[in-house]
């Protein structure tokens, strides 16, 4: 998980801006995503979609920036929906630093 989230994070930094055109929003258990299509170059239509949120965040029709990944078109997100998950890779890292400590106290016992 902890990759996945910096390869999103990478791509919503460094990848190429393309505008979206939301399609539709999609239901899972009272929660909802924002699904977007865009064209990749090689004329493939992608599909992106925002993470799941208690309301629809976008519109169909409305107009987003989507950024993918040059050398993989369907690596792809919206970064304004991307951002907020970088916290996640910092709890990861202080579990890891807390069971690496403990363990290298436990050594010196």
């Amino acid at each position: 998980m902890v990759v996945q989230i910096v390869r999103m994070n990478s791509v919503a930094r460094k990848g190429v801006p393309v505008e979206a055109v939301c399609d539709h929003n999609k239901w899972n258990e009272g929660m909802v995503s924002s699904v977007c299509t865009f064209t990749a170059p090689d004329g493939a239509v992608v599909h992106v979609q925002t993470p799941y949120f208690k309301e629809p965040v976008l519109d169909p029709g409305q107009v987003v920036t989507a950024r993918f990944d040059a050398d993989d078109p369907e690596n792809a997100v919206i970064p304004e929906y991307v951002e907020g998950d970088h916290h996640l890779i910092w709890v990861a890292v202080a579990a890891f630093a807390s069971i690496g400590a403990a363990l290298f106290i436990r050594d010196l016992m």
